[in-house]
């Protein structure tokens, strides 16, 4: 199922306490799509994360680094 970016925004208000807007979603977005394409176009891959210990120590950092997986699984960037 496909969610707009306001649907994400509606979503997620009760976790973010309504910091998380329809613009920020959309420019992460567009950074995410022209670095895979970018990347994909050198023949060098797509997307390329890092993070630092802290955070997967966080009170949810499994479920954080799980996200992370799951946006390079579904955006095909392995």
């Amino acid at each position: 199922e496909r969610y707009s970016p306001r649907q994400v925004v509606e979503r997620l208000k009760l976790l973010d306490r309504g910091r998380v807007t329809v613009q920020e979603i959309e420019n992460v977005a567009r950074h995410w799509a022209e670095a895979s394409i970018a990347g994909r176009r050198r023949g060098t891959g797509g997307v390329l994360t890092y993070w630092g210990i802290g955070y997967n120590q966080m009170l949810h950092g499994q479920h954080n680094t799980i996200s992370i997986i799951n946006l390079h699984l579904l955006t095909g960037n392995l």
